[in-house]
């Protein structure tokens, strides 16, 4: 259906996205998909303008992406 290509789409624009520390100099612990490993990993965030692909927790990363590949 075009709803299930919708948020398809929308998930791999998420999922996909490349890591991004941001210009700012926190030191926050964040979860990125990683589709190479097929899996969550950790990364340093530093506070201010993020992408999707950023989440509080490895559940939350998991939750979101398990599965992605980069295939349409």
């Amino acid at each position: 259906t075009v709803r299930a290509d919708l948020r398809s789409e929308l998930r791999n624009s998420y999922c996909l996205a490349p890591v991004k520390v941001g210009p700012c100099r926190a030191v926050f612990p964040r979860w990125r998909y990683d589709v190479a490993a097929g899996t969550c990993v950790k990364f340093v965030y530093g506070g201010c303008k993020p992408n999707n692909n950023n989440y509080l927790t490895e559940d939350k990363c998991l939750s979101a992406c398990r599965g992605v590949t980069g295939n349409l």
